[in-house]
């Protein structure tokens, strides 16, 4: 039997080897995963924000976190 994988070459896929989609996984996961932890409800953008500012608050130089970002400024 042939198999329908296809092979990307993706660290993360779908069963059938393709890309993920990323509202998908907010919706089906992201979301309930906050709910039934009885957490508010945020955008997962927001998580980029919160380890960032983790990493701050724990010395990390700024100018580090803008290049670890991508950001063209701090």
């Amino acid at each position: 039997m042939a198999s329908d994988y296809e092979d990307s070459e993706l660290v993360f896929a779908t069963s059938k080897g393709t890309p993920l989609d990323a509202q998908n996984i907010i919706n089906r996961h992201f979301k309930p995963l906050l709910k039934r932890a009885e957490l508010p409800s945020i955008r997962w953008h927001d998580l980029r924000h919160t380890c960032f500012t983790i990493l701050l608050a724990r010395g990390m130089h700024p100018k580090y976190l803008q290049h670890l970002a991508g950001d063209a400024s701090v």
